[in-house]
């Protein structure tokens, strides 16, 4: 069963998938269109960082950005290598639509 927690910056699981996310982005993207964002940035008081776990196991991670009272973005979303196929990325989107509706 998926399970998305608020949080995970700083857990090298996270991290590292993190840094997967940005490296991939990084070879197979011109550098003026590859915007993802490192820790850092995900740590921003404006971003709601989410990870899928399943137990312990690191599934995906996702991201929204307050853009303001109306409008949000979503941001760095990347199911881990080992999960593809499984409905990680669709639970995370689900969840982060949630996210959005529930703030307006």
């Amino acid at each position: 069963m998926i399970e998305i927690r608020a949080g995970g910056l700083g857990d090298a699981r996270v991290e590292a998938l993190i840094r997967h996310h940005r490296d991939e982005a990084r070879s197979t993207t011109p550098a003026h269109n590859a915007h993802s964002l490192d820790s850092s940035g995900l740590s921003d008081p404006s971003v709601s960082f989410f990870a899928a776990w399943e137990g312990e196991t690191l599934l995906g991670i996702g991201a929204i950005k307050q853009l303001d009272a109306a409008h949000a973005e979503l941001k760095s979303m990347r199911t881990a290598p080992d999960h593809l196929r499984r409905g990680v990325a669709r639970a995370m989107l689900a969840h982060l639509i949630a996210v959005a509706r529930a703030r307006g």
